[in-house]
């Protein structure tokens, strides 16, 4: 792992970019190969620990362009916080599930960045770590809630999808760990129907929150606000944005101006509400911990024309089950279900039934979060 602080946080305090107000400064670095942007106040932090948020866009974004789009940084003006925006890189710079562990990485590192540069007088709160994202950037805010569930407490998506309708599999059992989850969705939406995408996820959250009290604010000019909660705290706010502007598909990230919303103000207040120390569900079921570092899932070649390679090295012998699925989720090939000794396993990849396109092998090994890879078939 590599990271470059190109403008480290520190000198930050006296520098701002162009595109945002001078009480943000940014910087910007690398994990690997993966880009990220950072926005924090420009001026000196005095808190001893700080939350942070990742921003992520919809696909075809970049991180500067959701930055400049959804004006998270309005947050920054009176509130001390940690933005982190990390760039997509897959086909036309969107994500896939398995991104959840480089994006934890940057989180990592950016932590371990702040602490250093400040000298330890302000730190990331681990306890207070959310996501949230535009559209596809949405969608991955909900696999970053359920496959690193010990690490956000709450997230939010703006017009986002709902990865339980491409990958029933993957989201087929509750998560260790309540998130709460807050939604901003116009009616209108072209793009990403609102009961595809965000009514479906506000359904799904609720259930595992526990929260099956629902109620539906009265006639309002600008939104519906459905709420669910457990009697205690409300887990699940979904705004049902009902402004239409004609010759748009309405599909975007609104503001006051334009939609009569400002999400950025809702969301802040909402998150704050929520402390990972204290969000345990309680509920009995297989603890899944962060892919172990020496746990390594490979396909070769990629693309491949109809045979193919997958390994995987486990670090001790375990139960393992490898399986490939298509783009809606359905389980396509079973490669392996079974134990197997520690060291590198190879499976075959036989592509012979299947029609070329995109496809996801996943490795679900015992106690481990699932590993995914993003294979492309061609014939």
């Amino acid at each position: 792992m590599r990271s470059i602080v190109v403008t480290g946080l520190v000198l930050l305090m006296a520098v701002t970019a162009f595109g945002v107000p001078d009480y943000v400064a940014v910087g910007e670095g690398w994990v690997d190969n993966h880009y990220y942007r950072v926005e924090i106040p420009a001026r000196t932090m005095t808190s001893a620990s700080v939350p942070l948020i990742v921003v992520m866009h919809g696909g075809g974004g970049t991180a500067e362009g959701i930055s400049g789009s959804s004006l998270m940084y309005l947050i920054l003006e009176q509130e001390e916080a940690v933005l982190v925006y990390p760039q997509g890189h897959y086909y036309g710079d969107t994500w896939v599930p398995q991104d959840y562990l480089w994006i934890g990485e940057i989180v990592d590192q950016v932590s371990t960045d702040l602490a250093a540069q400040t000298e330890g007088l302000t730190t990331v709160d681990p306890t207070r770590v959310y996501a949230c994202g535009s559209s596809a950037g949405g969608w991955m805010a909900h696999c970053l809630a359920y496959l690193d569930n010990d690490r956000y407490a709450a997230i939010a998506t703006v017009s986002g999808g709902w990865p339980g309708n491409q990958f029933p599999q993957l989201l087929n059992t509750p998560p260790v760990n309540k998130v709460g989850f807050i939604a901003f969705h116009n009616r209108w939406d072209q793009v990403i129907d609102i009961n595809y995408g965000s009514g479906s996820a506000a359904l799904q959250w609720s259930e595992w929150n526990g929260a099956p009290n629902y109620s539906k604010t009265p006639f309002a000019p600008v939104y519906f606000l459905h709420n669910w909660d457990d009697g205690v705290k409300d887990w699940v706010k979904l705004h049902e944005i009902k402004t239409k502007i004609n010759g748009t598909n309405n599909h975007v990230w609104p503001h006051n101006q334009t939609y009569g919303i400002e999400p950025v103000a809702l969301m802040w207040p909402f998150f704050m509400q929520f402390d990972r120390s204290d969000l345990q569900s309680g509920d009995e079921g297989p603890v899944l911990t962060p892919a172990n570092a020496d746990l390594v899932l490979n396909t070769y070649p990629n693309p491949f024309n109809t045979m193919g390679t997958v390994t995987l090295t486990l670090p001790e012998a375990d139960q393992v089950r490898v399986t490939v699925h298509n783009m809606l989720g359905q389980t396509v090939l079973t490669l392996a279900d079974g134990s197997f000794n520690a060291g590198t396993q190879e499976f075959v990849l036989d592509g012979s039934s299947l029609a070329s396109g995109v496809y996801f092998v996943r490795a679900d090994v015992t106690g481990q979060a699932p590993l995914m890879q993003k294979v492309v078939l061609l014939k």
